[in-house]
């Protein structure tokens, strides 16, 4: 074997396999800790070392921090080489192919990207417009129907120009006026991103073929977490020449709420013909009673294909499993393991609590901050999305795209210039008189000479200071000198007046914003000096496609507490899993699913799972409380069903009992209950699980009073599902009718 083969000595006979499979379509099942990184990077190297050249090769990740750490892996293998390869994220590869070609759609190159907060500005801004009451219809449900029906691609303003239609009309009609504001802005959302490289492909054949030609080799990540936009990109795109490698695992697919197909990975041989399927089985992460506790649970799915997981480990620590009173003796007995455990040798970033929501970390961080413990949560507020940085970033979008009027009104009146809501609004309305953007009409208006003395002088101020930084970021691009974004930042923090506003605050939460604002500084020296040809456009592009989980390092000395979503991809040397009962994981939202047709909700929740065990390589812990309290309420609780999936040869503590007792309770209440005995709804009211939906701020069970804006006042008589798949059957004056929550438009009925 070559030296320049070496690397293949290192792979076990799958993993070597699917590196050496350079010619049609492959799908590499890859379980839990089985090295697919190393199989995707190898592969890559294989195929240049095979005489491909690196521009025709394209690697699609699910985040920034696995696309960085691929390139930074293959650049170690490959060297200069490297630097050719396209690997980047679904959104930003679309990003990078919409900037050459987005003019072919009506929009210029220097569009702004919005976020969720944006959307959700933007939206706000549609439904008052609209004369759409936000406590009626919440902004937040509106947005999730705008994503889910551009995910599933619906005809939105045919939809909208339809009468009556409940829920979904409202939403069409409100997305209809929102993706106009969008384009007079010159802005896309996530979703669009996604969206209008695939309309570019369909539309485009000649720059669909150029992509064709260029990738030819093609490798895709997490290939279970990919949505319907996403698989027909990538169809699209591997069309010509099926040198298509998907690399995943059913098993770990747990983004059903946000449009993820599973059925894209369990069909990948139906949708490519003579399609070859490698399974990797060897886990090289965890302990062997990890790796077959684990196993035992995510075996329980139907969904899946079955797969062998094994490991070389020692049999290590069984699983142990403690019950306590409630979660304020959750936190205390957690801290105290902690501590323990550091004093064993363990470091606090080697640890980790994972959780089902958010909630959950409250008692948490009392615990370890009554202590002293330095901890991190994942997951939560973002470092772009605090305030401070998203008033700086606003402003340095507006230098890139003047049409962003989201941005603008942010910063219009930030830090306080004496420019209120009054004279926006007149501005506004010029502006949508005159069909342009904000930026135009605050130049028309300054010169037409309408507006009051101290508005005016206050407006003028405000256009002079956009007017200049705009020259200082025009000198900024192109070659320019070493460390001029650098400089360009600065003086948007100095000139606005957003620094000396927080320096006269003089509070402690003043302060730590100006470090914030500090810290944005270095973030982008490190772009610029990181970056081959670095630009403002560039940076921006990086902060709206930056994850939670970009920020993740395990170098900090903190503990790490996250969501289970917000673990995927990572590894520990020591997980705790809290919360391990039913309504908290499986959450409360699926339990009813399990009646239904198929169970998808409880089998992505066992995904879920089986993801948080297998993130721990030495030591894993469960907690369940015998009571939590919710919603202001104490309620009694049952250790989760997942517990007793685990064989009791892998644990160890307060759990001993072979099957799950809430298995036999639930069977008796579906023998007991006849679909039309609607006393027993009544009867049976306490007992019945809740799904509170947060943003339509109305609670759902069987029982449950709603209005619906066609059929009128009715009672809630089943639930399935969760998230925008949750289906209620409802039983109106006019009949029992089985709708879509997202899209009904729900409101309790007194």
């Amino acid at each position: 074997m070559s030296s320049s083969f070496r690397y293949l000595e290192e792979l076990n006979p799958p993993q070597r396999e699917a590196v050496m499979h350079t010619e049609g379509p492959l799908l590499i099942l890859a379980g839990a800790g089985s090295g697919k990184t190393r199989v995707l990077i190898y592969r890559v190297a294989h195929l240049i070392n095979r005489g491909v050249d690196p521009w025709n090769i394209l690697a699609v990740t699910f985040t920034n921090k696995a696309a960085d750490e691929m390139k930074d892996r293959i650049s170690r293998i490959l060297g200069t080489a490297a630097h050719l390869l396209w690997v980047a994220t679904f959104h930003s590869t679309a990003a990078q192919i919409l900037r050459s070609h987005i003019h072919l759609l009506g929009y210029s190159r220097d569009f702004t990207i919005y976020d969720e907060g944006d959307s959700l500005s933007l939206i706000k801004m549609v439904m008052k417009e609209l004369d759409i009451d936000a406590k009626a219809f919440s902004p937040k449900w509106v947005r999730a129907g705008i994503e889910a029906a551009k995910r599933d691609r619906l005809d939105l303003e045919e939809i909208a120009g339809e009468s009556g239609g409940g829920g979904i009309n409202l939403i069409a009609r409100i997305a209809v006026a929102y993706q106009a504001k969008l384009k007079a802005a010159n802005a896309l959302d996530f979703n669009d991103l996604l969206l209008f490289t695939l309309r570019l492909f369909e539309r485009q054949p000649d720059v669909l073929a150029h992509y064709q030609e260029r990738f030819r080799y093609i490798l895709v990540d997490e290939y279970q977490d990919t949505n319907e936009v996403q698989y027909l990109i990538v169809r699209n795109l591997a069309r010509r020449f099926r040198n298509l490698c998907v690399v995943g695992d059913e098993d770990q697919s747990i983004y059903g709420w946000r449009g993820a197909n599973l059925e894209n990975i369990l069909n990948f041989a139906r949708d490519f013909p003579g399609a070859r399927v490698i399974k990797l089985e060897q886990n090289y992460r965890s302990t062997k009673n990890i790796i077959e506790a684990a196993s035992a649970v995510i075996s329980i799915n139907k969904r899946r294909t079955p797969k062998e997981l094994w490991t070389e480990r020692e049999a290590g620590r069984k699983i142990h499993v403690h019950q306590v009173q409630d979660e304020r003796a959750e936190a205390n007995w957690l801290v105290e393991q902690v501590l323990r455990l550091k004093g064993q040798g363990y470091t606090l970033s080697d640890m980790a609590v994972f959780y089902r929501t958010h909630a959950q970390s409250r008692n948490f961080e009392d615990a370890l901050r009554a202590l002293n413990i330095p901890y991190a949560v994942y997951g939560g507020v973002r470092f772009y999305d605090r305030r401070e940085i998203k008033d700086i970033i606003a402003y340095l979008r507006v230098l890139v795209n003047p049409a962003d009027e989201v941005s603008i009104l942010r910063i219009i009146n930030e830090p306080a210039r004496g420019i209120g809501k009054g004279t926006v609004a007149k501005l506004r309305a010029f502006a949508d008189q005159e069909k342009g953007s904000l930026l135009e009409a605050i130049s028309s208006l300054i010169r037409k000479d309408v507006l009051p003395a101290r508005a005016k002088e206050s407006v003028s101020g405000f256009f002079k200071l956009m007017r200049s930084l705009q020259r200082k970021a025009e000198k900024t691009e192109g070659p320019g000198e070493s460390g001029s974004l650098v400089k360009l930042v600065e003086s948007v923090i100095k000139k606005s007046g957003y620094e000396k506003s927080l320096i006269d605050e003089a509070t402690i939460e003043a302060q730590t914003r100006l470090e914030n604002l500090d810290e944005l500084i270095s973030a982008v020296s490190e772009y610029e000096s990181s970056t081959d040809e670095p630009s403002l456009q560039g940076f921006l592009e990086k902060v709206a496609l930056y994850s939670d989980i970009d920020e993740y390092s395990d170098e900090e000395g903190y503990l790490v507490l996250m969501t289970l979503h917000s673990a995927k991809g990572l590894e520990f040397p020591v997980v705790f899993m809290v919360g391990m009962e039913e309504g908290m994981l499986p959450h409360i939202r699926a339990l009813e699913d399990e009646e239904s047709e198929d169970g998808r909700s409880l089998e992505e929740e066992r995904r879920l799972c089986y993801v948080g065990m297998t993130r721990a390589r030495e030591l894993l812990y469960f907690t369940h409380a015998r009571s939590r309290g919710v919603r202001g309420s104490r309620l009694s609780t049952e250790p989760s069903r997942f517990l007793f999936d685990v064989p009791g040869e892998y644990l160890e503590g307060s759990i001993r009992l072979t099957s799950w007792p809430g298995r036999e309770r639930k069977k008796a209440r579906r023998e007991l209950q006849p679909d039309t005995d609607e006393s027993y709804i009544e009867s049976a009211e306490s007992e019945e699980p809740e799904y509170w939906d947060s943003d339509a701020e109305v609670t759902l069970r069987k029982g449950t009073r709603v209005r619906h804006p066609d059929f009128g006042v009715g009672v809630i008589r089943r639930i399935e599902g969760h998230g925008e798949k949750l289906k209620l059957t409802i039983k109106f004056d006019k009949g029992t009718k089985k709708i879509q929550a997202a899209y009904a438009g729900l409101e309790p009925a007194e």
